[in-house]
């Protein structure tokens, strides 16, 4: 599901990131661990597609990331990824329902309102369903966050950081979700943390230097 061969990447003269070679058969789950300023962000941006590699071969999901253009690769990242970024981005204007509509749209995908509510019910954010972002708590964004990422099935899950600014039940809550729903997606699931307490769920690690 993800096969990465000799990446480096570099923000001018300056490496930032070198993988001789990585990979992660579907439906496994995989952290990315090391301290700030490793590369754990760059990687997990570069398996999504945000960011193209000074050097190196990236498949995702049966795709050669480098072989695709612009336009291809948005539908790709739509249909294929899903992505729980440290901050929640939804339109601000829209329910979280709508949300969760426009994902499927942006994806080219036919409008399905019965998986919007089943992820809902599922991630208990159904009777929030017509609420706008500004609405939810601290939880229930993060909970949104999740069901944006899953509502058009993924094959491929990535978190950046999900349990940095949370207590240790709420982290191992955040996680056991995570694991949950790319279980029930039969996604690969990475999570890129500098959080000890990851290590204790997600046995499969990869250790990035500074």
């Amino acid at each position: 599901m993800i096969e990465i061969t000799g990446l480096v990447h570099r923000y001018g003269p300056r490496e930032v990131l070198r993988l001789e070679s990585f990979s992660l058969a579907a439906g496994e789950a995989c952290l990315l661990l090391g301290p700030s300023g490793c590369g754990k962000s760059t990687l997990l941006n570069i398996l999504a597609g945000l960011l193209r590699p000074s050097e190196g071969a990236v498949v995702v999901a049966g795709e050669d990331l480098a072989g695709l253009p612009g336009a291809a690769l948005d539908r790709h990242r739509g249909a294929r990824l899903g992505i729980v970024p440290q901050k929640l981005h939804l339109v601000a204007s829209l329910s979280l329902f709508d949300n969760l509509r426009l994902a499927q749209a942006m994806a080219g995908l036919p409008q399905d309102a019965a998986r919007i509510a089943e992820v809902l019910a599922g991630l208990g954010l159904a009777e929030h369903a017509q609420r706008r972002p500004r609405a939810l708590s601290h939880g229930q964004a993060q909970r949104a966050a999740v069901a944006r990422a899953v509502v058009n099935r993924p094959q491929v899950l990535l978190a950046d950081e999900p349990t940095s600014s949370l207590d240790d039940a709420n982290a191992e809550a955040a996680l056991a979700l995570l694991q949950s729903q790319a279980h029930a997606a039969g996604a690969t699931l990475v999570i890129a943390t500098h959080d000890a307490r990851a290590a204790a769920r997600i046995p499969r690690q990869l250790r990035l230097a500074a």
